[in-house]
């Protein structure tokens, strides 16, 4: 009986990772047309919507959009502001 709730618990996590995955996604998706070729809001856009199928957890996108996002020198507000 523990390991069906433990495997229950896994799956909802899966779960719930992924339908953050995807809305991060489409929010990505959606607003890279409004920024203008080779702009830093556009370019980290693309950067992080290449990386997306390489990630395996909510840490990982999380770790990687300030990764990139610092590299480009775009400041928490501006990511912010491109994903939500």
């Amino acid at each position: 009986m523990p390991s069906t709730v433990i495997q229950q618990t896994q799956n909802q996590n899966q779960t719930q990772s992924i339908s953050i995955l995807l809305e991060i996604q489409e929010k990505i998706i959606s607003e890279i047309p409004k920024h203008e070729e080779g702009s830093k809001e556009r370019t980290f856009l693309e950067k992080v919507k290449s990386i997306l199928p390489s990630i395996k957890t909510v840490t990982d996108i999380i770790s990687s959009i300030l990764k990139i996002g610092s590299e480009l020198g775009l400041s928490a507000s501006d990511m912010h502001k491109l994903l939500y």
